[in-house]
């Protein structure tokens, strides 16, 4: 059954969350393409979409002055983990309180 989860990953880097599916997973020597806009690692006969998914996320991070990277093994699923940057002096910060818990989530598709 496809699971994907999502939750805070403090021992990658404070602040630090991560994504990951039990999906296709991939080579780990293809890691660096998974970010390339419109660059895919499996036949769109085997997955739908066009490609620029990934690309679009790393943007983002990095706009705000983060990280993400990937790993992997096919047939094993995927994970992803990014950072933000820390909320700079002069911003006002946010209540996160209610968010601390639960840590991870877990989706089940059907």
């Amino acid at each position: 059954m496809p699971c994907i989860e999502f939750g805070r990953d403090e021992r990658a880097a404070p602040g630090g969350f991560f994504v990951q599916d039990n999906g296709a997973g991939f080579a780990a020597d293809r890691a660096g393409a998974l970010f390339q806009p419109f660059v895919r690692l499996h036949a769109s006969e085997q997955f739908q979409g066009t490609g620029p998914g990934l690309s679009l996320v790393r943007r983002i991070v990095e706009r705000h002055g983060g990280s993400i990277t990937a790993s992997g093994e096919p047939g094993r699923g995927a994970r992803f983990s990014f950072r933000f940057a820390s909320l700079r002096a002069e911003a006002r910060p946010i209540d996160l309180t209610g968010l601390a818990a639960p840590a991870q989530r877990t989706i089940a598709a059907s």
